[in-house]
């Protein structure tokens, strides 16, 4: 039986080595300061509750995280929720059918979700994010295993009480899937009374149709509503908002599901073509536009952001699951090249992307680190107000893998034990200053002392320039560098000339579109608000 089961753990233990390293590398950041200040006592998470969110048990959740204050255990529990998530999301479709489970299955589904999911960095690797999506969704699907495991053990007691447990959560999972649990919660309670004359399974819709009641209707969606923040969409009519959804923000959300919409279409023409059976159609179809009604339930917010598509991009997975599942245990005789190909192209986009993705968090996590050091030095010179930069992420992948941008200096003074904290927007990785020696600037009157070179992103196509400057500048004007390259192509970088202080020094910088082997001179210029500019003078090269 364990030789059998190897391959399964040990694809486990790799997808939460992948995972577990990318969440230990990311720094804390943007709400994340603002659920650790709202602590753990209930009375606050009521208060929150009344005048925020609904969100009761992703908004406690998060602080529990936050509070373990060991990144080690957070980034574990984090990797362990998406390994268990995926793991029981393979595992459905056997179960529904009753057949053997496979690592294959779990293996091609760990990669597919890794790639088609639109929000990586704010869904997983931030964790209220994760709190807010991740563990949502895990609920969700440890309810429909629980559900499962029930209705096919001649009601156990084991799994009914299962089921009980995991409802609350699963009801107050997010604005677009509570509404599917209840749908589960009513269809499987009718199916389990009429056909199988059970009467306890009510329970857990009755908690199934509280904790909807509760989320849907709580006094913070309304109060958040009433912020005036929306007031234009709420002055909408019923049939202005429906169009206005269908579309504009509906496109939208299907743009953001394309992928995993796209990958459920090839497979599914490929079962098709080898003889897939009505049973795995009906499921894997219905999945499907559960996921798309998902999305349409949204058809009354005003917003519909990339994250808010993890639920609607779940159910597609599930469809997805079933389909690995048939064709992972079948012969492929037609379309065989289809097939093959479309594996090899979601390795090879895995590949990429966990490739980019690594080198981008461990820039993130450099810089958490002189942010630290910056948060330090501030307290020892008892610096009440002291001004940070904010995280810059080098581009990836997809855009959209990048932590959550948003802050609120408010909280983060509060967590840091200031009075007020001045972030300052980043256009380039200061981090390159702990890994690159600076070059001497020749002699200019320009401020600056030194200047760090160094390529941008793993394949190094542009170039990060940090200047260092010999004391703060902050001023209306702004200094213009002018790069040249070996075959004389020169590319111009206009800097404001409001200097940044981190890791003793004052620091202003830009990328360039130039590889760092082929820039041989950097000239700079000022040039006023009025327009009028100094003489260009050679600060680096020839």
């Amino acid at each position: 039986m364990m030789t059998k089961a190897w391959p399964r753990y040990l694809s486990y233990a790799v997808a939460f080595s992948l995972v577990f390293y990318i969440a230990y590398l990311t720094p804390i950041h943007s709400d994340d300061f603002a659920y650790y200040n709202i602590g753990l006592q209930w009375s606050a998470h009521v208060s929150h509750y009344l005048s925020w969110s609904g969100r009761l048990v992703s908004d406690y959740i998060s602080p529990i995280l936050l509070h373990l204050e060991n990144d080690v255990l957070r980034s574990g529990i984090l990797a362990l929720a998406v390994v268990s998530m995926v793991a029981l999301l393979a595992k459905l479709p056997a179960l529904v059918l009753k057949q053997q489970a496979s690592a294959s299955v779990f293996v091609g589904l760990f990669l597919i979700y890794w790639i088609t999911n639109p929000t990586l960095g704010q869904t997983i690797f931030w964790t209220v994010g994760a709190a807010n999506y991740l563990f949502t969704n895990l609920a969700i699907v440890i309810y429909l295993y629980c559900l499962i495991k029930y209705m096919q053990s001649s009601q156990s007691i084991l799994w009914w009480v299962g089921v009980l447990i995991i409802s609350p959560f699963a009801a107050f999972s997010n604005e677009n899937t509570t509404w599917i649990v209840l749908l589960f919660s009513i269809v499987s309670t009718y199916y389990l009374m009429r056909y199988q004359q059970d009467r306890k399974i009510w329970l857990s819709s009755l908690i199934i149709v509280l904790g909807f009641g509760f989320f849907i209707l709580s006094p913070g969606n309304a109060a958040r509503a009433a912020s005036g923040a929306f007031d234009e969409f709420y002055a909408m009519s019923f049939t202005h908002r429906v169009w206005d959804f269908m579309l504009y923000r509906y496109p939208t959300g299907l743009s953001r599901m394309a992928p995993a919409l796209l990958i459920f279409i090839v497979l599914w023409l490929v079962a098709l073509k080898n003889q897939m059976s009505a049973q795995y159609k009906r499921i894997s179809i219905a999945l499907v536009l559960i996921g798309l009604l998902s999305l349409l339930s949204m058809v009354m917010s005003p917003l519909l952001s990339a994250r808010s598509t993890s639920g609607p991009i779940l159910f597609v997975l599930l469809g997805i699951a079933v389909l690995l599942h048939y064709l992972m245990h079948h012969a492929i005789a037609q379309w065989k090249h289809v097939y093959r190909l479309t594996l090899a192209a979601i390795v090879g986009v895995f590949v990429a992307s966990y490739g980019m993705i690594f080198h981008s968090y461990q820039r993130l996590s450099v810089q958490g680190q002189m942010l630290n050091n910056a948060i330090e030095a501030a307290h020892a010179n008892e610096i009440k107000a002291p001004t940070l930069p904010e995280f810059y992420y080098v581009p990836s992948l997809r855009k959209r893998d990048s932590y959550d941008a948003h802050y609120s200096s408010g909280s983060m003074a509060t967590y840091y034990g200031f009075e007020h904290i001045d972030l300052k927007p980043m256009a380039f990785d200061y981090s390159i200053m702990m890994e690159y020696l600076p070059h001497q600037a020749q002699n200019n009157d320009l401020g600056i002392q030194g200047i760090y070179l160094a390529p941008e992103g793993i394949f190094g196509q542009k170039t990060t320039i940090v200047l260092d400057m010999l004391a703060q500048q902050q001023t209306h004007d702004v200094l213009e560098l002018i790069i040249t390259n070996r075959s004389g192509k020169t590319v111009t970088l206009s800097l404001p000339m409001d200097a940044v202080p981190i890791h003793g020094q004052w620091i202003m910088g830009g990328v360039v579109k130039m590889k760092m082997q082929e820039i041989v001179r950097i000239e700079g210029m000022l040039r006023s608000s009025n327009s009028v500019a100094t003489q260009p003078v050679t600060i680096y090269g020839e």
